[in-house]
């Protein structure tokens, strides 16, 4: 064979070689899930892969030699144009996120484009490469997410509840606007910091302790927290602490806390109204009797004596009657008043009747208790006691009767009862009255 016939063949195998070499990178192209186009200086295109072709509606050979505007509204698809210019006029590579809108459906679409610029032999800028992935869909459920993200930080932030998560180690990694107002700082300012950064010692020691109990039990903890709080104030929560181990996050606690300040003192007014006459300011019949039921028991435990004295002011109705029930009120909270100003801290003196009271007396015998029983009939038969509806001065007397019990005896040891000791105290109570009132007698 000649040298130019063998040389003629070896051109052919070549362009066959680059030829099929071409085909395949076509194929690869069109297969590829990119969206894959070239574009000469003027902006158009010289070439786009079966996906750009099927965004347009064309066949790929319609494509060529088009431009922009002849398939994307540029008005709505600024970013388009302006990132070609920049590639063409730069030389650079630029990638961006382009919202494109197609003209001839009016769909949006986003695409995360990477465009690089096509050189010459020279160097020149002749054209340029894009690589566009359609993330339109991404991009919703990102907006989808930060709408309900947006959503739920609105709901969170307007919860009556300071709502918080932990790690185990106690750092805070999420705090709502309620709870960070409560610390006095932004919620970025809380995230990862600790409760015994937050708090004074003994409060942070409570709080851990109960997000110790979450963990350790891995299930949820409920009940009151006392607080001091930056500001000085004290403050009870209702707090509820569940760990987040059925989310996949067993390191980690979230808390919801109310405010029940305001309960929690509602429930000691309520306490002090079941323990503290409203009208005197002297113990209830209730909180007298427990008390009474109490030192009973530590009397025959320790063999000390106890003594009740039971007084009654004399004729309080015709008071009643002659000064009306603002008269009467006025002598009960003097008489009470009084008697509670005599007694020690450790006895108690309650109103048990109407007009009627009664002085426990603690590790105090007979003796002692006609002792203090006579000063007060004395002391109260001085008193003078002026109402708030007149100028005019008034005066009581009380009658009184004295009950003991002697813990040290042997037979005490199975006697008395408050009910019992009381009934002995009235009898002698009693017994004074029917002597003339204003008198001490005993049981």
């Amino acid at each position: 064979m000649a040298p130019e016939s063998r040389k003629g063949g070896g051109t052919r195998s070549r362009a066959l070689s680059e030829r099929v070499e071409l085909d395949a990178l076509r194929t690869v192209l069109s297969s590829t899930g990119a969206y894959i186009f070239t574009k000469d200086r003027d902006c158009r295109y010289t070439y786009v892969n079966r996906l750009v072709a099927e965004l347009f509606g064309r066949p790929a050979s319609e494509v060529v030699g088009c431009a922009d505007e002849d398939f994307f509204d540029l008005e709505a698809s600024d970013g388009l144009r302006r990132n070609d210019l920049e590639v063409m006029a730069g030389g650079v590579t630029v990638t961006s996120e382009e919202r494109n809108v197609v003209k001839e459906t009016g769909e949006t679409r986003i695409y995360l484009s990477v465009k690089t610029p096509l050189r010459d032999a020279d160097g020149e800028v002749i054209g340029l490469c894009g690589i566009s992935t359609d993330i339109t869909k991404e991009k919703e459920l990102e907006a989808a997410l930060t709408e309900q993200r947006a959503l739920l930080d609105t709901v969170l932030d307007n919860v009556d509840a300071s709502i918080y998560v932990k790690s185990r180690d106690g750092r805070y990694r999420y705090v709502n606007a309620l709870c960070a107002r409560m610390f006095g700082r932004a919620p970025d300012e809380i995230v990862g910091l600790r409760d015994d950064e937050l708090h004074d010692p003994e409060t942070a020691t409570r709080i851990m302790e109960m997000d110790a109990r979450t963990f350790e039990g891995q299930a949820k903890q409920a009940g009151e927290e006392l607080l001091v709080l930056p500001d000085g104030s004290t403050g009870y929560f209702w707090s509820i602490k569940m760990p987040l181990g059925h989310v996949g996050r067993p390191d980690e606690l979230i808390g919801f806390s109310s405010d029940v300040t305001e309960l929690h003192e509602l429930r000691q007014d309520l306490e002090r109204l079941a323990f503290i006459d409203a009208l005197t300011g002297v113990a209830t019949r209730g909180y007298l009797t427990l008390q009474a039921t109490h030192e009973l028991d530590q009397a025959r435990r320790h063999g000390w004596p106890t003594s009740l004295i039971v007084l009654d002011i004399d004729n309080f109705k015709t008071i009643n009657d002659t000064y009306r029930h603002a008269g009467g009120d006025a002598v009960l909270v003097a008489v009470a008043q009084h008697c509670a100003g005599l007694v020690r801290d450790a006895d108690v003196i309650g109103r048990i009747g109407g007009e009627e009271f009664a002085v426990l007396l603690v590790n105090t015998g007979l003796d002692g208790a006609m002792h203090l029983a006579e000063r007060l009939r004395r002391e109260i038969a001085g008193l003078v006691i002026t109402l708030p509806s007149s100028d005019v001065p008034v005066s009581c007397t009380v009658s009184l009767g004295v009950a003991s019990v002697d813990g040290s005896r042997d037979g005490a040891r199975h006697l008395m009862t408050i009910e019992e000791l009381l009934d002995r105290a009235d009898t002698a109570l009693y017994a004074a009255k029917a002597a003339g009132r204003n008198r001490v007698h005993s049981a």
